[in-house]
């Protein structure tokens, strides 16, 4: 048939390389599962395909302008993500303990941990110091770096009654933090701080005692 014939005439050669090479990057960018990965491959695909909309094409202003934006932007957020990346060093080394033993088998990256070490505070306790005591409001929340708590209670007669050891790499009067957190939600809410018996659930109800080289 002759109009198939002439559109079988008018098939075009393949493309230049570059729209090759930038088709190819699309391709692997589909199966990336790194997302760092996945800008870079996007940005050399639009890098590729601007130059071919530049250089092949004699300025295909659309394809050069539009493809542009999308090198620019994926490159961009490539930097981004390579420098939330970066090797992250701690400048204490009980820093760098605490993450390896707590925060890294979760899935925390070094510079989300990075800025809440530099909130934290690292205090050193004398064997046989007191932590806390009996009635004190919990404010913060504390971990064990290095040695040994010793929890004791007051009972009825006003002597220590051995409660158990916190040992390292575990929390301080977590309980009581999450109660706090608990109550500050309440008072959001209803206004209400505190329980039936007229004692703040975030009251500590424990005294702790120094038993090794320190807490933090």
């Amino acid at each position: 048939h002759p109009s198939l014939v002439r559109a079988m005439a008018t098939v075009l050669d393949a493309n230049h390389w570059l729209f090759q090479l930038a088709n190819i990057c699309l391709f692997f960018s589909l199966v990336a599962t790194d997302i760092l990965l996945l800008r870079v491959l996007l940005a050399l695909a639009g890098l590729c395909f601007a130059l071919w909309g530049g250089l092949v094409l004699r300025v295909s202003v659309d394809t050069l302008v539009w493809n542009a934006v999308f090198f620019f932007i994926n490159s961009y957020r490539a930097i981004q993500l390579a420098y939330a990346r970066r090797p992250i060093k701690f400048d204490n080394p009980l820093h760098d303990k605490v993450y390896e033993a707590l925060f890294e088998r979760v899935g925390i990256s070094r510079i989300d941990f990075l800025r809440l070490a530099q909130l934290s505070l690292v205090r050193r306790l004398n064997a046989n110091s007191i932590y806390i005591e009996e009635g004190n409001e919990v404010h913060s929340l504390s971990l064990v770096c290095s040695g040994k708590l010793l929890v004791t209670r007051k009972d009825e007669l006003g002597s220590d009654v051995f409660l158990n050891y916190t040992f390292p790499f575990e929390f301080v009067e977590s309980p009581q933090w999450a109660a706090l957190r608990d109550v500050h939600d309440l008072e959001t809410q209803s206004d209400s701080p505190r329980n039936g018996t007229g004692e703040s659930p975030a009251t500590s109800r424990q005294s702790l005692a120094g038993a090794g080289a320190g807490a933090g």
